[in-house]
């Protein structure tokens, strides 16, 4: 395409853009059927383990505050200094995968240790996974909820408008890549976002458990290992999709296959140990006596026989 000069424009439009572009509604639609999907698994995953553990809101709130300090604030410092000293190569998606996921379980780790006094049963650890489980999904939706709004102002108010408020050079070319990299986005890669915020939620619930365990000696420490092995790989295989290193809907497939297998882990690992834990499940023949015992009629105005 042609370099196109606006008279709206203070800068030279370089080859390849067109002023006319806007963002498809499909990516639109996409975004907001993600922040949605994100929103209702988490309603539906604390549902379903409030159901079976006692979650209290010390734990919840500590794995939001654990959230925003590890998994948030450490692993962003650490990504951006990895990106702009070593740049995006398989080397560097290797070393941030590793810290993302170090960092987080280390985190953790810590976080147990340091509230040891509160670590009794294992829904305190489930607790603290749910806090980060709720932090995760809110963040991933805000992220697509940005998606939808960016995407609904370069629609209505339109590139060109978009790039006349730049008053320099530098700011002429950033607020051009913002633009285009909103546009160019395929609901694939939306989707991927979507699904992969939702493993990732399963898995911090999950983790909770072997995690306790370890803590606990009931099994190998080797399971540390195994959990940062695992979350290793979920972030590597996310990583790799986004700098386009592998297909967005075998990313999927990998995310969700080894949170699931994580889980499955940790669901054996929850029935041997802690399934007397589980919360108490109403009784309903609570007026019936003991089964397998018979009631001792009572007999009463004997005197009158």
């Amino acid at each position: 395409m042609m370099n196109l000069i606006s008279s709206e424009l203070k800068f030279k439009l370089p080859e390849g853009y067109d002023l006319s572009s806007t963002v498809p509604r499909s990516t639109i639609v996409t975004a907001i059927i993600g922040m949605l999907a994100i929103l209702a698994a988490g309603i539906i995953l604390f549902m379903w383990v409030r159901k079976r553990e006692r979650i209290n809101g010390f734990g919840f709130f500590g794995g939001i505050a654990t959230y925003m300090t590890f998994y948030y604030l450490g692993v962003s410092v650490v990504a951006n200094l990895i990106i702009k000293y070593m740049g995006s190569n398989y080397v560097s998606i290797l070393v941030l995968a590793l810290t993302a996921s170090a960092i987080p379980i280390l985190g953790r780790l810590l976080t147990m240790k340091m509230f040891s006094y509160k670590m009794n049963k294992v829904a305190d650890s489930i607790s603290f996974g749910v806090g980060i489980m709720a932090s995760e999904g809110l963040v991933s939706a805000i992220n697509l909820l940005m998606v939808y709004v960016s995407a609904n102002t370069v629609n209505k108010t339109g590139v060109e408008e978009l790039l006349s408020s730049a008053e320099t050079q530098e700011e002429f070319d950033g607020i051009l890549k913002s633009i285009f990299e909103i546009i160019e986005y395929k609901p694939a890669v939306i989707a991927g976002l979507a699904v992969s915020a939702i493993a990732c939620m399963v898995f911090h619930i999950a983790v909770s458990i072997p995690l306790f365990a370890s803590y606990q000696q009931k099994v190998n420490k080797g399971f540390y290992g195994f959990c940062i092995g695992t979350y290793f790989a979920i972030r590597l295989f996310i990583y790799m999709a986004g700098s386009g290193f592998i297909n967005v809907i075998l990313n999927m497939v990998l995310v969700v296959a080894g949170s699931a297998l994580f889980t499955v882990t940790s669901l054996r690992i929850y029935k041997i140990f802690y399934k007397d834990e589980e919360k108490d499940k109403p009784k309903k023949d609570s007026g019936k006596g003991e089964p397998g015992k018979k009631k001792i009629p009572r007999f009463e105005n004997l005197s009158k026989l």
